[in-house]
């Protein structure tokens, strides 16, 4: 089974468990992360993409 998670955190570098339980999930080859912030820096997110 596939699983997409989705992070969406303004200081992900700076906080401490988000941070640590994105590096444990990206660590699952059936996981995979999103980081909403990484991908639209700007907050504009492209819902077609």
């Amino acid at each position: 089974m596939k699983v997409l998670v989705l992070i969406a955190h303004p200081k992900l570098g700076s906080s401490r468990i988000n941070r640590r339980w994105k590096e444990e999930l990206e660590r699952t080859q059936e996981i995979t992360v999103h980081d909403l912030y990484k991908e639209y820096p700007n907050e504009n997110i492209d819902i077609k993409h």
